[in-house]
């Protein structure tokens, strides 16, 4: 069985962040990583910030997996393009997935963020321009 998201087998996507552009897989550079850990009532709340930068000169999709602990879960989520920040909010994964699509064929930026296995978490973000971060 080959597991997919957003069309891309889990096999291709690279550790870290993947571009796609043309269909062909390649790396995007992790140009900073941190991680804040504050304790609250006796759990450990984490934020964790990627920056990967589009080294293209077009437009591509950017998708990063990273691993959730299985008893954990993911309260909150938000991407900073050019000092754009989109926020993520729940909805049905067929709603979610059409309207990334949608703006896929818009031209428009947006962000998806799917668990692809148990522990396995998927963050994509369609229409990231040249030189964005």
């Amino acid at each position: 069985m080959t597991i997919q998201t957003l069309g891309h087998p889990l096999s291709t996507l690279l550790d870290g962040g993947t571009g796609f552009s043309g269909g062909a897989p390649h790396p995007l550079p992790l140009v900073a990583c941190r991680f804040d850990v504050e304790v609250q009532a006796g759990l450990a709340v984490v934020t964790t910030s990627r920056t990967f930068r589009n080294g293209e000169e077009v437009a591509i999709e950017a998708v990063m997996t990273f691993p959730v602990d299985i008893n954990s879960v993911v309260t909150g989520l938000a991407v900073l393009v050019d000092g754009r920040r989109l926020e993520g909010m729940a909805r049905s994964k067929s709603e979610a997935r059409r309207a990334y699509e949608d703006a896929i064929d818009e031209g428009r930026l947006a962000v998806l963020h799917e668990e692809a296995l148990k522990g396995l978490h998927v963050l994509s973000v369609a229409q990231l321009g040249p030189g964005q971060q």
